[in-house]
């Protein structure tokens, strides 16, 4: 008699742990997740200072990029020295909704690299040459992506869902690199980097002054004073949905982008649709890589996604076929989000799609860089601490019945728009 297989057991994710919060007296807001047996700590500071908060494009992303370049305390090339003898790694991320500068370090060097770092706030230099540089390299990668079908697939979709003037919808040009000068970098850092439209999130194995030490650096070194307005995003007049297509005569692929816009995570419906969306396109098991990739032989990758901001998201299918089969993919697709509007998901299948998600639950929980790239993910969003633990309720509580609710109200591909990039003759 064969032996029988282990019982597979739900997995039952830990709440997300809480961090230590206060507040520096220049109106900072600090977050501490202490863990690790490392002597390493990650720095973030986050600035909401991104694409809805500018005054005009791409100033939110140059500003960011351009702070590591000195200023009145210190030069850029001292800066990089400097850093590089205490042996820590910057980087400047930028999103659509936030700048950042992010620093993994030496315990042992805290204290001297955040006198460091602190010094970045002293009226930077943003220097012209410097300036000209970036816009030089930027232009340069930008000719280079505008040859990638992903590329122009990407940036057709979110200027057709969000509108070509929308914060989350302009795509980068030259024009629009030209058009930024020092003294618009100037005006954006004032107005938006300050002390109490910030956070700062420590990770890793900290030193018990911690709070001191913060205190007299960041504390006394990122400004108060912050009066900037929330910012009002005016909805577009957005081109009719249908499919809009883009020829590429010397490329043998063609991109097939699906969209249409949607809510971000405070929306009551957001978890449901989440989970839909997995099934459909979010893993190596959904729907549709069933169907185009496993069945058809279509496509090596396809995906669903929802992609969220602070001030909104949008619903995405995305794949790339060889020329010639972009009918029978397109027809796929219909297909496969058809099945969700009309059966019922088994019982089977949506048990591991919730396993799924609760085992990519506990990535977040693994360690307390991953927390801490969890609780950025929620302080750019605008999202309570306690959201992953609620998130994870409503997904183990959701049905086949709510997901098919929720396909026929969401998923109407008929009033998305069809980004084609390639092939054009459909």
């Amino acid at each position: 008699m064969p032996p029988k297989a282990p019982r597979i057991y739900p997995i039952q994710p830990p709440p997300f742990p809480i961090p230590k919060s206060f507040i520096l007296s220049n109106g900072l807001k600090v977050f501490l997740i202490e863990g690790g047996s490392q002597e390493l700590i990650k720095l973030e500071i986050i600035f909401f200072s991104g694409r809805p908060y500018e005054s005009q494009p791409l100033i939110g992303r140059v500003t960011n990029s351009l702070l590591i370049e000195g200023s009145d305390q210190i030069t850029g090339s001292d800066l990089a020295e400097k850093l590089d003898f205490y042996g820590t790694s910057l980087e400047l991320p930028f999103n659509l909704d936030a700048g950042r500068i992010s620093i993994y370090l030496l315990n042992k060097h805290f204290k001297e690299v955040l006198k460091l770092i602190g010094k970045i706030f002293q009226n930077p230099a943003f220097p012209i040459k410097e300036l000209d540089a970036y816009k030089n390299r930027n232009q340069a990668r930008l000719k280079e992506d505008l040859e990638k079908i992903d590329v122009l697939a990407y940036r057709s979709i979110t200027e057709l869902v969000f509108g070509k003037e929308h914060p989350y919808g302009y795509n980068s040009s030259e024009e629009k690199y030209l058009k930024i000068g020092r003294k618009e970098l100037i005006e954006h850092f004032e107005k938006w980097y300050k002390a109490e439209n910030a956070a700062v999130i420590l990770s890793g194995k900290l030193p018990t002054n911690t709070r001191d030490i913060l205190e007299g650096t960041l504390g006394q070194t990122i400004h108060n004073g912050f009066n900037g307005e929330l910012p009002k995003i005016k909805r577009e007049t957005l081109l009719s949905y249908g499919v809009y297509p883009m020829e590429m005569e010397n490329n043998q692929q063609t991109a097939i982008r699906v969209g249409g816009n949607m809510f971000n995570k405070s929306h009551p419906d957001y978890v449901g649709l989440f989970v839909l969306t997995t099934v459909l396109g979010g893993y190596f098991g959904s729907r549709l890589m069933g169907s185009l990739r496993e069945d058809q032989g279509l496509t090596y990758n396809v995906y669903a996604h929802l992609e969220t901001f602070r001030y909104g998201g949008f619903f995405g299918i995305g794949t790339e076929v060889s020329k010639g089969k972009e009918k029978e993919a397109i027809q796929c697709i219909h297909q496969e989000v058809k099945k969700l509007k009309e059966k019922l998901i088994s019982n089977e299948e949506l048990k591991m799609v919730k396993n799924y998600l609760s085992g990519s639950f506990l990535n977040l929980l693994d360690g307390p860089f991953n927390q801490a790239s969890a609780l950025r993910e929620l302080l750019i969003e605008d999202l309570p601490l306690d959201y992953f633990e609620k998130e994870n309720v409503k997904i183990r509580s959701i049905t086949s019945q709510n997901l098919r609710d929720l396909a026929n109200k969401y998923l109407n591909l008929d009033k998305m728009y069809w980004a084609i990039i390639g092939n054009t003759n459909l």
